[in-house]
């Protein structure tokens, strides 16, 4: 149903400013078909031009509509232009849940993966945060210092966009300070690597399988109150020999809090320095990570598996540290090549091949 109606639609009802199934000419809502929609503004209908609109769908409520406007101003499910928010929009002045540009994006062939890194400073009021950047065609977010007490809790299932999954790390002994989660696409596959309880860091690492290639990520946040002490480069190593039993491609993203910018703490440097030589792993980060000055949070990668783009953005946006963009290649396993040894049947004589096969003992005559 195309059409040009003044205020409402046919069999729709419309509770609010424009009556109960208003019909009229003129204007830009649309005819529509057979929807309920109580509130102030909305209808129903699959105008070109219509306020908002959608076929056999009840929205109760005062911004929202559905199905099939295109230059609506008040977008829902499947509209293509909507203003306010919906399933599935393309240009949503409001947003909405999955966007047209996200839709594409799992589809679309990638020649690179997207990850960034935050230290957030408690998750739980800013979801609508988390969900902005995971739609900018994120494949992993990385948060650290999250606060978020319990893995059920609703503010993480609000901020992940469908087709994601997440994995988290709570501190057994404080749910709400520190803490981990990594959102990641839902059509990766992974496994977990359990580690026992470190005492100077706290850490959630998984196993991806992309492309037949596998990597492990790892993310890491050893908090700035405590002071920087031998056990804890030996509990870092000991979970990176771990680690490079399972893989040589490894990427470790976390807030570390030891300034490795500082000249005046070189034996400290020194020996986080140590640590990543020994595992012949690089730091990508060079710059001011957080708003006080200091480079505290890293991303610190393999040769096996390298960082193409690393950058940090202003501090103070999401937190009193900047969020860290970087860019990893999509590396494709080489396919297994086999020789094998076979005879041409051109060449065969197949009288020779029948008589010998005929002369075999075994064989049977009829």
């Amino acid at each position: 149903m195309i059409g040009g109606g003044g205020d409402g639609g046919r069999n729709s009802e419309n509770i609010g400013d424009d009556g109960v199934n208003d019909i009229g000419n003129g204007g830009n809502d649309g005819i529509c078909d057979d929807g309920c929609n109580i509130g102030t503004i909305f209808y129903c209908g699959e105008g070109r031009d219509g306020g908002g609109g959608g076929r056999n769908r009840r929205n109760i409520g005062g911004m929202f509509s559905c199905n099939n406007s295109r230059n609506g101003d008040n977008g829902g499910r499947n509209d293509r232009d909507g203003g306010h928010g919906g399933r599935n929009c393309g240009d949503g002045g409001d947003g909405g849940n999955d966007c047209k540009d996200y839709a594409n994006s799992l589809k679309r062939i990638k020649s690179q993966m997207l990850l960034r890194l935050l230290n957030i400073r408690s998750f739980l009021s800013k979801s609508d945060a988390v969900r902005e950047i995971l739609l900018e065609s994120l494949d992993f977010l990385v948060l650290v210092e999250t606060w978020h007490g319990y893995s059920d809790n609703v503010s993480i299932k609000l901020a992940m966009p469908s087709g994601y999954h997440f994995l988290d790390f709570l501190r057994p002994y404080d749910p709400y300070h520190g803490g981990l989660i990594i959102f990641f696409r839902s059509n990766f596959k992974y496994k977990k690597i359990d580690f026992p309880c470190f005492s100077t860091f706290e850490v959630l690492a998984i196993k991806f399988f992309i492309n037949g290639i596998d990597w492990v990520l790892v993310s890491l946040y050893r908090p700035g109150s405590q002071q920087v002490k031998t056990i804890f480069f030996q509990e870092l190593v000991f979970m990176m020999e771990h680690v490079s039993i399972l893989t040589t491609r490894i990427l470790l993203a976390g807030d570390f809090n030891i300034h490795v910018e500082r000249t005046d703490d070189a034996h400290t440097i020194s020996l986080l320095l140590e640590v990543f030589d020994m595992f012949q792993m690089v730091n990508n980060v060079n710059g001011s990570t957080h708003d006080l000055g200091g480079t505290l949070d890293l991303i610190v990668s393999s040769p096996g598996f390298p960082v193409q783009v690393c950058k940090i953005f202003p501090n103070g946006v999401f937190s009193d540290h900047g969020l860290i963009h970087a860019t990893m290649p999509v590396m494709k396993a080489d396919p297994v090549r086999t020789k094998k040894l076979i005879r041409s049947w051109k060449e065969i004589d197949e009288k020779k091949l029948y008589g010998i096969s005929f002369r075999t003992p075994s064989c049977f005559r009829f």
